[in-house]
């Protein structure tokens, strides 16, 4: 029986120690090519005539934002503990001591055995692996991410970088059920991220008889699926501003800008690196009497309509960081 709290993890088996064996942030760090397709292949596979239904596609949305937040935090807490060894050591003490160490990348980190017992429900702890590698992914994850989808929405607005901050702040501040929405925790309503306090607001008001039937039901839905764009693009906002610990500052947008645009480049290149793989595995090359005829049957890895769409999609984004108004 397993209680995941930290996303985009490979999970394994240590047959010799009988225990299991975690990694943060594996997906990321090492097959970003199925982890950027899934979105792709779902959108492409979609053929419903009515889309009645509305489904989030993107792996990044309101609810993985926060689950990445909570990420550093179960990574920083662990670390710490471990690193303290001190039973009687507060939850505060050991995130503070485990940030400190991450975020400096301390060599102390890789000798540490960190371990935790609320994964598995199990006897044995499970061992956590590449604790720094995860952490600094997940940051990765959060400052690309969160730019791609400021850029999509502020662009489509005409809005520039500065303008859509203090209209997002200010749509947050003055709007009571905007805060609710991009609010944590986030419930999935049939592939609709949602946050809980809208709906809570939901059955409150069907308990008050303002809602009385399915059809007004899904009306909300749609209100909420209209408005979802605008929720995302300032969730991710505050989810950037969290990760950065900016509070009462204003973005620095030239720096996120340049870090977005190594990230588009570096994500091009693993993303082409990750399907280029199965071209050059010795055993899947074994099945063919030679490279001309694997060629034949599995074409290249330029033939692929992924990675040619990722690498035009990375370009594009590091153009438009270039040129976007701050």
């Amino acid at each position: 029986e397993l209680n995941v709290q930290i996303p985009f993890s490979m999970i394994s088996y240590n047959e010799s120690k009988r225990v299991l064996n975690i990694m943060p942030a594996y997906w990321w760090m090492y097959n970003r090519y199925a982890l950027a397709r899934n979105s792709w292949k779902f959108m492409s596979r979609d053929q419903r005539v009515y889309r009645d239904q509305h489904i989030e596609s993107d792996f990044y949305s309101i609810d993985t934002m926060g689950e990445l937040l909570n990420g550093l935090d179960y990574l920083a807490f662990h670390t710490g503990r471990a690193a303290l060894n001190d039973q009687n050591a507060s939850r505060e003490e050991c995130v503070s001591r485990g940030k400190d160490l991450l975020e400096s990348r301390s060599p102390l980190v890789a000798t540490l055995q960190i371990n935790t017992r609320d994964i598995e429900r199990s006897k044995k702890a499970t061992r956590i692996l590449k604790t720094q590698q995860g952490y600094d992914a997940y940051k990765e994850m959060i400052i690309f991410s969160s730019v791609r989808v400021i850029l999509d929405y502020a662009g489509s607005h005409e809005l520039s970088l500065s303008a859509f901050e203090e209209m997002a702040l200010s749509w947050v501040a003055e709007d009571e059920l905007a805060g609710k929405a991009v609010s944590s925790p986030v419930a999935n309503l049939g592939g609709l991220p949602v946050s809980e306090a809208c709906v809570e607001e939901l059955i409150g008001r069907i308990e008050k008889g303002e809602v009385n039937s399915w059809e007004e039901v899904h009306a909300v839905y749609d209100i909420w699926w209209e408005r979802f764009p605008k929720v995302k693009a300032v969730k991710a906002l505050l989810t950037l501003r969290t990760l950065l610990g900016l509070e009462g500052k204003k973005s620095p947008w030239e720096e996120l800008l340049r870090q977005f645009s190594v990230l588009c480049d570096e994500n091009r290149k693993q993303i082409r690196l990750t399907r280029e793989k199965d071209f050059l595995e010795p055993f899947r090359k074994n099945t063919y009497r030679n490279e001309e005829e694997m060629r034949m049957v599995l074409g290249t890895v330029d033939d692929n309509s992924f990675v040619t769409e990722s690498d035009t999609l990375m370009e594009s984004y590091i153009a438009l960081a270039e040129r976007f108004p701050r």
